[in-house]
């Protein structure tokens, strides 16, 4: 029994070290809040599958992930580490906002609330008015987005 898990072990190890080196082969070393597809979304999937939170988001940061995985990254790490999933969400509020249409506006109005939530679970919910200020001040030619900030109260 000891020796077929030391093997499991092994051949994960060596695993994880062939994705990595196709990695950097592939050169897809990229700044830790890339969101386009590929990256290392791999080796997150794995470690997210594996409820290691902490090594699915190291490998996020070191070269970038798909959303989706981001986003489950956040919602895994959300009890436990609000900080880390409050970054997140975030960066995914800005993305959203990009696509300047109202069905991302709502999107990112709700990812607004679950800021704010997850803000004041942390004790930090004195840094929630002056992101949303922040955030209305930097697309405030986005009058439907600040619209829909103002009617969840992110004021």
């Amino acid at each position: 029994n000891y020796s077929r898990r030391a093997g499991a072990r092994r051949r994960r190890s060596n695993g994880l070290e062939h994705v990595r080196a196709e990695l950097r082969e592939a050169g897809a070393s990229r700044s830790s809040w890339h969101w386009t597809a590929g990256g290392r979304s791999l080796l997150v999937e794995i470690f997210l599958d594996e409820g290691n939170t902490d090594a699915a988001l190291g490998e996020a940061k070191a070269g970038g992930c798909t959303v989706q995985l981001w986003l489950q990254i956040a919602r895994a790490r959300a009890a436990t580490h609000p900080q880390d999933a409050i970054g997140i969400y975030q960066a995914h509020v800005e993305r959203l906002v990009e696509r300047a249409n109202n069905r991302a506006y709502d999107e990112a109005g709700e990812l607004a609330g679950t800021i704010r939530e997850l803000m004041s679970r942390s004790g930090g919910e004195g840094a929630f008015p002056g992101w949303i200020t922040a955030l209305k001040a930097k697309h405030k030619a986005k009058r439907n987005f600040v619209k829909r900030l103002d009617s969840i109260g992110a004021q």
